[in-house]
C-alpha cells in the first residue's frame, strides 16, 4: 500500500513508518473519490451495520475456487473489515 501511495499518489515514503505512507495515500485516494462525488463508505451505498453479519456470510467464500484470493477470511474476520468501512 506505501508503495502504490508514493506511485499514484505522489505521497513521499516513510521508510521507517511505510504505514503512515499507506494512510497518506488512503486519504488522498478518498478525497479524490469525494471530487468525483463518490461514496466513500458502505453506510453512503445505502448499507447498515445491521446488514453486516448476512453480507459476511455472502462474501465468506474459503474453499470457492471462483475466488482465487491469497487471503481467505472467515465471516467473523469479514464482518470486521465491513464495520471498519462502513462509516
Amino acid at each position: 500500500m506505501a508503495q502504490l501511495a508514493v506511485r499514484l499518489w505522489g505521497c513521499d515514503m516513510d521508510f521507517e513508518h511505510p504505514e503512515k505512507t499507506a494512510l497518506q495515500g488512503i486519504e488522498r485516494y478518498t478525497a479524490f473519490l469525494r471530487e468525483l462525488g463518490m461514496p466513500t463508505t458502505l453506510q453512503e451505498l445505502g448499507g447498515r451495520v445491521e446488514d453486516i453479519p448476512a453480507m459476511a456470510a455472502k462474501a465468506d467464500v474459503e474453499g470457492n475456487p471462483l475466488y482465487p484470493v491469497p487471503v481467505l477470511m472467515d465471516a467473523r474476520e469479514l464482518e470486521a473489515v465491513y464495520r471498519k468501512v462502513m462509516a
